[in-house]
């Protein structure tokens, strides 16, 4: 079990004028007091940027079997468009690269700004006879624009990817697919899409959807720092097994030299390396 529950007070962030706040309950689920930090980890696809996020609550002391709430604040550059997501990261001193939780995915959107509706032209009595003359070509125009308008992005979040794919085809858009595990999530369903159906259709008529697969794919984590590894593997659903340490390599202290698995992970392999979730990755660390 793990030494900390957090639990979010929803799954998104609600985002107004780019920024949004959430609050977490983050418990103790020892006998023993815990000196506890708090820090953001970011997952990746639709990763956000750590910039826009802050931790709104110090470090502190948890009673055994208590709780805290904890803030975390975003604000965003104007303009920021697309879905992301993060999670945030509880961890107890002395040992916060081993004693440490992953809390639940939380997600924000930011759609594109509404634009002010230009005033309604006036038609004063005198010009009510020419406006006649050109009713016809008027009308024709307004029925082309309707004609033309199209729906946009349909949302297919939670269908199948069967069902989503062929919504996406239909409404002229080509699908992308990105495999990974999501905790307590049935296999083939779609859990996240770039872009979502508020933000502007695409260019290239690519939309990409992130879909659960009962696989979890093994992130490269060398040349990381240990906690943001260790952060990276547990939020795809895998292990850390036990470490070992090396003097050889150029990367920093405490930095991952080598992993195992690695297969085709770091080379880099288009899809990934899929393994059980669950699965120990075991790594090599420089001291």
């Amino acid at each position: 079990m793990s030494i900390y529950s957090i639990t979010p007070l929803s799954g998104q962030m609600l985002v107004k004028d780019n920024a949004g706040e959430i609050s977490f309950t983050i418990a103790n689920n020892t006998d023993r007091a815990l000196q506890t930090r708090f820090d953001i980890g970011l997952e990746v696809p639709s990763a956000a940027k750590k910039e826009w996020l802050q931790v709104d609550t110090k470090p502190c002391s948890i009673i055994p079997k208590g709780s805290v709430q904890v803030l975390v604040k975003m604000k965003a550059p104007a303009g920021t468009q697309g879905a992301y997501n993060f999670c945030i990261v509880a961890a107890a001193a002395p040992r916060t690269d081993e004693d440490f939780t992953v809390g639940p995915t939380i997600s924000f959107s930011f759609g594109k700004s509404s634009s002010p509706k230009p005033e309604p032209f006036k038609l004063k009595w005198w010009m009510i006879l020419i406006a006649a003359v050109v009713v016809l070509g008027i009308v024709g125009g307004v029925v082309a624009l309707v004609m033309n308008h199209h729906a946009g992005v349909p949302n297919v979040v939670d269908k199948k990817t069967t069902d989503a794919t062929q919504i996406l085809q239909q409404a002229g858009f080509k699908v992308k697919l990105n495999e990974a595990f999501y905790q307590g999530k049935d296999p083939g369903i779609v859990q996240k899409q770039t872009p979502t159906s508020s933000d502007p259709e695409p260019k290239d008529k690519i939309v990409t959807l992130d879909v659960s697969s009962s696989m979890a794919t093994v992130p490269c984590v060398e040349g990381l720092q240990f906690f943001e590894a260790s952060t990276k593997l547990k939020a795809a659903g895998l292990q850390v097994g036990d470490p070992s340490y090396t003097t050889d390599g150029t990367v920093s202290n405490n930095a991952i030299v080598s992993q195992n698995p690695r297969n085709e992970v770091c080379t880099p392999h288009p899809g990934g390396l899929k393994v059980t979730p669950g699965t120990k990755v075991y790594l090599v660390i420089k001291r």
